[in-house]
């Protein structure tokens, strides 16, 4: 099997996809994903249904992807499309593409929702080892009963946890 020397790989297609330059027309994600549905489904057709739009706009984004690319992704026939050899080696630089875009996606969500970051507290030694030392020591032992009256000789009716 002899591969065109002149043909974009997978890689070097990502790279192209990832750098983009000013002025010059880039890879949308929109087109990754349309074409990784028909890959999957096989289908054109299939595809549209899986990612709920129309069969023509799936055609026309995996249109354009491959002129953007400059070569045929799939061989199209009437039980469907298969991915061409092109289409073969840049379907694993395009799942991987997406994987870590939506990665990326879940972790800035998760510190725009303050799951996950570093909160950094600075305080003056001088309360770190009077008032909040105090505070600190006093939430680490066990809840102990108050008085069954308070310092005003009023009776309480029940134990109140300190």
């Amino acid at each position: 099997m002899h591969r065109n020397r002149d043909a974009p790989s997978g890689s070097s297609v990502l790279a192209r996809i990832v750098e983009g330059s000013a002025g010059k027309s880039t890879i949308r994600l929109r087109q990754l994903r349309h074409f990784l549905a028909a890959a999957d489904h096989g289908s054109f057709r299939k595809a549209a249904i899986a990612l709920d739009i129309n069969e023509s706009s799936v055609s026309r984004q995996i249109r354009d992807l491959e002129d953007e690319l400059g070569a045929s992704l799939f061989i199209r026939h009437s039980g469907g499309v298969r991915l061409t050899v092109a289409g073969q080696e840049f379907l694993r630089s395009a799942r991987h593409a997406l994987r870590q875009i939506d990665i990326g996606v879940t972790k800035v969500a998760a510190v725009g929702r303050a799951d996950q970051g570093l909160l950094k507290v600075g305080i003056f030694s001088s309360l770190a080892s009077g008032f909040l030392f105090n505070c600190q020591s006093a939430s680490k032992r066990p809840p102990r009963s108050a008085p069954k009256s308070d310092p005003f000789g009023a009776r309480l009716s029940r134990p109140v946890a300190a």
